[in-house]
This record gives structure tokens, sequence and C-alpha cells, in this order.
């Protein structure tokens, strides 16, 4: 059963992630300007508001040890300890450690020991010397007057004339260094439940919430315990009761104030009190938002369908009033779909520092183990990108950078020989060109060898020789993408098994998007990703290819033409066409994925439809009977023993409720390629890929 304590831990696992990033920034930027006092003081608050905040969700041996770590960061405020690498470098382990604790802890598999290492270090230090604990005791009134209480409370004072039990009007201020502010806030409430009946909060609890919710609330509690018991058992940490009073009806009786004046000023401080609580902003859990975008991605399928609606009537009662009308109310209801999808979509967004803030740590643990200097810079960071994406995109940015660090970047006897900087750069940017986003990994190292990867190309049997030495320079570099493929000479700890680019290759393509390579000898290499705004909708070119339906994303898709039939010629049952001084690879869509038997479908001036697809400067040619338009779509995942197939990345509905196979070009290249292969080693027929011409 879902506890509410429960929602609290899930509540802190989540914000303590948002405090680690934080602190990783500000450990970085502390080895570089150890004498900057605020970033000691930052680091020091996301500790003591750890320490804290774990103990309250019962976490606490991460408490026990972010107070170790805490009392080490004072004696840095305190003047106690200098600032050095190796000091440093224990406060990177702490945060390494808190990490891992909160990655165990969100799958229920808290370990509690993994801060023995670490902890023995910490414990190694002094303790920390003149560091008082100081608590302000505000003072605590008997009796107060009442005169502008809320009309609520004094029905409630009535109510309780003659019973032992004592009104307090409790002033709560939450220290501004709690970012859980509302956690805080219930476990204050909590606690004084267990000491009477909370009669009324204000601003009301659910503003608790809210980003403009400051940790001030008043809490107005009826107890048989005495104020200065109350103040005790409620008061936690990070928190303090700016004031209790004593509430009774003759404060009110005995009031100057006309009653009903008095009722007004009552209601009116009451209104303030909730006015103070409302925000224009809300936390929403990501799954409701992907529950509404599927709903507006519905919503652009139901649009298509009233347009092909529209143009049936518009057929049928062209000059009747009738079909005007609907073409104004397909109008409107295209915008306000198009305007309602914007919004939504807009609510997934997030900037990508998000992302990319985490590999300054990566680069800096990297560049130590590697005795290189480097320096990551980063530019863009403010763009926006769909959660998803940006969730996705980890780990491929990952096996980016740490092949730069490792084959890109050279060492520095390398680069001094070179007369290059000794401290190289490796430039992370981000930026947005239409509905796509740009993201750029760029080094000053060596550069890749054309040579070399050609070589090893041909002697790991990816290539045959002729082929190798015939390819532009931009297939070659793609080699690198093919998986197994390496040209590192030793295995590292952080390269050079052969396992990586081909990974980053799939899932940046199980994005819809791609990559591209761009390389000078000796000046450094780019990873240009292109990468699509959202995955939710999808714009496809709709194909009907034999019997079947097929939508190819109009990303992938270079042009679209029809060519005479007897400009395509065959080599055993691969038909080439050369296109401006191309030679591209044509087969049919329907022999590929339906392994249907090739013919050549003709339209009425007897010219071939085909497309021309592209992934990574590699071109073909797909063949089909007629092109339907384009469409946008909602793609969605096929069933799970579906998976497998390939050459198809998942099905979509239409308007007009056909079912179409979405296209998986890179899949389709890749089937391509390895007829190719095949008919280059047996220069026989391909039976079993497609059927004979």
């Amino acid at each position: 059963m879902h506890t509410i304590f429960d929602e609290y831990k899930i509540a802190f696992l989540e914000e303590t992630q948002e405090h680690l990033i934080m602190l990783n920034d500000d450990l970085i930027a502390l080895e570089k300007n150890p004498s900057q006092t605020d970033l000691i003081d930052s680091i020091f608050r996301v500790l003591h508001t750890l320490k804290s905040s774990a103990a309250a969700v019962g976490f606490n041996e991460l408490s026990q040890f972010a107070h170790r770590a805490e009392d080490l960061v004072q004696q840095i405020r305190n003047k106690q300890r200098k600032i050095t690498p190796k000091l440093v470098n224990l406060l990177f382990q702490v945060f390494d450690n808190i990490q891992a604790f909160i990655n165990l802890a969100q799958s229920d598999h808290a370990d509690n020991k993994i801060f023995s290492q670490v902890l023995r270090q910490l414990m190694a230090y002094k303790s920390r010397k003149g560091r008082k604990n100081i608590r302000i005791k505000p003072e605590i009134p008997a009796s107060a007057s009442v005169q502008q209480l809320p009309a609520e409370i004094q029905t409630h004072l009535n109510q309780k004339t003659g019973r032992d039990a004592t009104l307090y009007e409790i002033s709560v201020c939450i220290d501004t260094a709690e970012p859980i502010k509302w956690l805080r806030s219930e476990l204050i409430l909590n606690h004084a439940k267990k000491l009477g009946e909370i009669v009324a909060i204000v601003p009301d609890k659910s503003s608790f919430q809210s980003i403009a919710f400051d940790g001030r609330f008043k809490l107005f509690l009826s107890s048989k315990q005495n104020a200065a018991t109350i103040q005790k058992k409620i008061t936690i940490d990070l928190m303090k009761i700016e004031n209790i009073q004593v509430l009774s009806p003759n404060d009110m009786t005995n009031s100057n104030t006309p009653q009903s004046s008095q009722v007004e000023n009552n209601r009116n401080r009451f209104n303030n009190y909730k006015q103070a609580g409302k925000t224009n902003t809300i936390r929403v859990p990501i799954k409701k938002l992907d529950s509404i975008m599927h709903l507006v991605g519905e919503l652009v399928v139901a649009n298509s369908a009233l347009k092909i609606l529209e143009n049936q009537i518009h057929n049928i009662h062209r000059d009747d009033p009738i079909s005007h009308e609907m073409n104004l109310i397909v109008d409107k209801f295209s915008k306000l779909s198009t305007s309602l999808q914007s919004r939504v979509l807009n609510t997934r967004m997030m900037p990508i520092y998000i992302l990319f803030n985490q590999y300054n740590r990566v680069v800096r643990d990297l560049s130590q183990k590697e005795s290189k200097e480097i320096d990551l810079l980063i530019s863009g960071g403010e763009t926006e990108l769909d959660k998803k994406v940006i969730d996705a995109m980890g780990d491929p940015l990952t096996h980016l950078i740490r092949n730069a660090v490792d084959h890109g970047i050279e060492s520095p006897q390398e680069r001094k020989s070179k007369g290059k900087n000794l401290r190289a750069k490796i430039q992370l940017s981000a930026a947005q060109a239409g509905n796509h986003i740009l993201i750029s990994i760029k080094d000053d190292g060596r550069g890749l060898d054309l040579n070399k990867i050609r070589t090893t190309a041909v002697e790991k049997g990816l290539l045959q020789k002729e082929a190798a030495d015939s390819m532009a320079e931009s297939e070659i570099l793609n080699m690198v993408f093919e998986p197994g493929f390496s040209t590192a000479e030793k295995v590292s700890s952080v390269s050079g098994r052969g396992v990586g680019l081909d990974v980053v290759n799939n899932i940046i393509s199980s994005l819809n998007g791609t990559v591209q390579i761009n390389s000078r000898q000796n000046q450094g290499t780019e990873f240009l990703i292109t990468l699509p705004l959202t995955l939710a909708i999808s714009t496809v070119i709709v194909v009907e290819a034999g019997k079947s339906s097929y939508g190819i994303p109009i990303n992938d898709i270079r042009e679209t033409i029809k060519v005479p039939e007897h400009e395509l010629n065959t080599r055993q049952c691969i038909r080439a066409l050369n296109l401006e001084n191309r030679v591209i690879p044509v087969l049919g869509l329907d022999q590929i994925l339906d392994e249907a038997p090739a013919r050549l479908p003709k339209d009425i001036h007897g010219n071939v439809p085909v497309i021309i697809v592209t992934y990574q400067e590699r071109e073909i040619g797909l063949i089909v009977d007629r092109i339907m338009g384009k469409q946008e779509i909602v793609m969605k995942p096929l069933e799970e023993h579906y998976k497998s197939i390939r050459g198809v990345s998942g099905a979509a509905i239409l308007g007009d409720g056909t079912v179409i196979l979405i296209a998986d070009v890179l899949g389709i290249i890749q089937i391509v390629r390895d007829i190719e292969k095949e008919d280059q080693k047996s220069q026989t027929t391909i039976k079993e890929k497609v059927q004979p011409c």
C-alpha cells in the first residue's frame, strides 16, 4: 500500500537529484577557483539540506554521512583547512557515494555499505572547532488579541467554549536553505496532529507545492498541551516558530471593532492568506504529460480524417453553402489542433544544459586518469529539447566524449611536438535549426586517420579493397559506426574494446536522428548530431508498394523522382540509377519488406516512381507504386514479437483508418548493403534476399 511517507521518499529522491547537480557543478567550479567563498557556502548548504532531509525520510546512514561531509566543509568555511587537490577529490568521492546511494534507493535497493570507505577518510580529519548551533527561540506570549482572525476560527472558538483544549495560532517559518519546503511543511503538520486537532492552515495546504510558497504559513492548532511543549514537539531542523498566540472567545467579544466590520476584516485577512499561496505554475508528473501528448497525437490524426471528409463534401457539394461552412470549420479546427499541439510540446521541452553540465565531471575525471589537460567548453545550453530525447542522449554523448578524450586528444608531449597548446579543448554545443536540434562534439586533437580506417575495414572483412579505395571520404569515416570496428592499438579502461560507436549510431537512429563526422588530420574531429525536437509526432510520405501502404520519414528522403525504365540499369538483380553522376542502387520497397517479386510499376506516362532515401551519405532508391502525399502520424511500436523485423520501425493509423508500417531507413539500407556484399562475394543471384528478376 502506497503511504504518504512513501510519497515523501519519492519527493526526496527527486529533489536530491537536483541538489546533486548543483553539488557537482559547485565542485567543478571550486577545483578551478579554490578562493571563491560563495562556492563553499553553496556546497555547505546542499550538504546541510541533504543531512536534515535524509533523516526526515528515514535514510539515517545517508544523513550521518552528509553530516560528516558537512563538518569538513564547515572547517573550510572557518579557515581551519585549506582547499587542496586531495580534499577536492575527497569531496568528489562524497558526491559519488551519495549519487550511488540515491540510484540504489530509487529501485528500493539502498545500500549503506557504500559509505564505509569514504566515511573513514572523513573521520580521519580532526573534529570541527568553534562551531556552535544557535537556535533562535521566539517569545511566546500567553495571550494575544484576535481582532483580525478569520471567521472560521471564531466559529471554532465558540464551539469549544467550556472545554479544556486551547486554540493556538502558530506562525511557522521554514529556512530559505530548504528547497523542499512542502515536504518539511508536511512533516511539521504530522508532528502537530499528534498534539491535537488542526483547525485551519493559512495559506491552504494545497499551495505548499507551488513555486510561490516561501515556507511561511500559520497553523491553528487546538491542543491540551501548553505552548512550550507544542514548540518543542513541532520544531524540527531548518524551521522555526516565529510566534505562538493563545486564542480565546473573549478576545473577540472585547474588541471595540463592530462585529460586522470585524468579520469583514477577518475574511479579508483569510483571503490574503489564501492569495499568498496562489501561483501560475504546478508540478506535473511526466507520465501525465505523456498521456496528454498521446491524446494530442490522436487529435492530429482526427484532423487528417476531417480534411479527407472536407474534400469529399467539397467534391459532392462544390457550390453548396454547406461546403463553404465545412471549409471554415475544418480550418478553425486545424488551427486549434496545431496550436494545442505546439503548446503541449512546449510543456515537455527542457533546456539541454541539464544534460550537458554532467559532462564537466566526466571530462575532469578522464583527463586526470589519462594525464591530459582538457577544458570542456559548453555553449547553447539554453536550447530546449523534448525530455525523452534528453534522457535517451545521455549514453551516446558519454561515448563520444570518452572517445574524444581517449582517442582524439593527444598526450601533452605529442601536442607539444606538434606546436599545439598543451591544454586541449572539447567543445560541446547545441543549436536549433527549424524543427531539429544540432548537437556538436568537437575536439582539437589528432583527427581520424582515413588510411588506417580503410585498412582496418578491409582487414576485418567489412569492405573489399577495391571498394574501399573508391569510397568517398565521408563513407570511409562512417565505417567507425560498424559493429566491432576499432582502430585502437590497445584496450584501455576508457575505450578500445570495439564497441561504443555502433551503439551511439543505433540510439540516435532510434530517435529519428542522424550523426555526421567531420575530421581533419592533426586538427580535430567533430561529431554533428541532428535530432528532432520531439518524438511524439512525425511527418511521413505515405506510399503504396505492392499490396501494402508504408510511411517513409520525411527527414530521411532526399528527393522523389520519376524515371524512364531505360535509365535503370541492372546488375544481377539490383538495379542502379545514374543520377547527377551518383550511382544509386534501386530496389522495390515491397521487394525488401514483403519479399515480393521484382517488378517495375509505371505511371500513365511510363515512368517509374522512385524515392531516394539517405543515411550518412549512403543513398538508395526505393521503387513504389504510388506516392500518396505527406501525413502527420503518431507512430506506435510494434508488438514484442515483431520488433526484430528489419526495415520496419513501427506502425501508424491514418485519418481514414488505414494502418501503415513505418519504414526504418537505416534498417533498409543495411539490408541493401547485405545484398550487395552477398552479390560481390558470390557473383550469383540473391534468391535468399529478393526474388529473381
